[in-house]
């Protein structure tokens, strides 16, 4: 047993690896034609001698469901103590099969895969409650594992809040802004629940309510929706403005309710690594970035276009100066340069 789950663990954290890798460097799965262009390369073996190229993003993913139909073959441990939270279970398998299914399309996969997570595991962090842990503390009874680190502590102090992004936590009745983020010396906003190695968070069941959710709606399953995303909301506004927040979720169409889960995940689950990869699913929109130079008070606007090429990353050139077989599509190249002259 202790050997299966080991080798188990292996083979879902390669598939953890790829999908992230994909998602950094191949294009989103559900954009019109994606599937057949170059990603990454896959490395399923120790041959130190060989040369790969670029897999597409359908073999990429391919490959990514197989390891996690491997792994749960193999994972035997529901769930660890605190100390080993870092490590995969059962429940880390259903929870990187609902987000990969979330970010193929697949509602009725992810939603099933979201489901039997939350049967195993549905505890949620009460904000209400003084003095508790934030959810994504890898000691809080959200967490399923605890493997990462994000953002770091070496840049976690220069991400700033948006401010428009503030203006989307209802005042008064949601209570994450205080217990989420700190005005700093300057009046700019910083996140309170990272960069420090507490913050430890790969798979909590916040995302999992979020993940039910979305599917089920996408699904046309809207009671199922909105009861998975109305206890999410519970935990995380006051009782009066839940009851008021309640009465607008049950009387939303499905078009609303859809929008209204992604808008609630933006706002549950910033700076935990999942913003970049939800803009990229939900149809790369348009990103205006200001900043305003410090002593010359120049003022400049930086534009990532509606379905920007600079959505996907580029390989550094120090990389395919290291590997020729890792060519760039030829109109991805030419995007990236636009990307750079504007």
């Amino acid at each position: 047993e202790d050997i299966n789950q080991l080798v188990g663990e292996a083979y879902l954290m390669r598939a953890y690896m790829h999908f992230i890798l994909v998602n950094l460097y191949g294009q989103p799965y559900t954009a019109t034609g994606a599937l057949e262009t170059k990603a990454v390369p896959l490395k399923l073996n120790t041959d130190l001698e060989e040369i790969p190229s670029r897999n597409t993003v359908k073999e990429i993913y391919t490959s990514i469901l197989s390891d996690i139909e491997t792994a749960r073959k193999l994972i035997n441990k529901k769930e660890w103590e605190i100390q080993y939270s870092y490590r995969f279970s059962t429940l880390s398998v259903d929870a990187m099969e609902s987000r990969v299914y979330l970010y193929m399309g697949e509602w009725s996969k992810s939603y099933e895969a979201s489901e039997r997570v939350l049967a195993g595991k549905s505890t949620l962090v009460n904000l209400n409650d003084e003095g508790g842990k934030l959810p994504n503390e890898f000691t809080s009874v959200e967490m399923i594992t605890a493997y990462e680190v994000f953002p770091n502590s070496d840049y976690a102090g220069s991400l700033l809040l948006y401010p428009s992004f503030l203006q989307e936590y209802e005042e008064g009745k949601d209570l994450r802004p205080n217990k989420y983020y700190q005005a700093n010396k300057n009046g700019n906003y910083t996140s309170i629940k990272s960069g420090e190695s507490k913050f430890k968070c790969t798979f909590r069941t916040g995302e999992l309510y979020l993940n039910s959710a979305e599917a089920a709606a996408h699904l046309n399953k809207l009671p199922e929706a909105r009861t998975r995303l109305l206890k999410l909301i519970e935990n995380r506004y006051t009782s009066e403005g839940y009851e008021q927040k309640k009465n607008e979720i049950n009387a939303m169409s499905q078009e609303k309710l859809v929008t209204e889960i992604l808008k609630e995940r933006a706002r549950e689950l910033a700076f935990e690594g999942h913003r970049w990869f939800d803009l990229r699913r939900q149809g790369m929109p348009e990103i205006k970035h200001t900043y305003k130079a410090e002593k010359g008070g120049a003022v400049y606007e930086y534009v990532l276009q509606q379905g920007d090429p600079m959505y996907t990353i580029p390989f550094p050139n120090s990389v395919i100066l290291q590997n020729r077989a890792l060519i760039q599509n030829p109109s991805r190249e030419m995007g990236a340069r636009q990307g750079e002259i504007q």
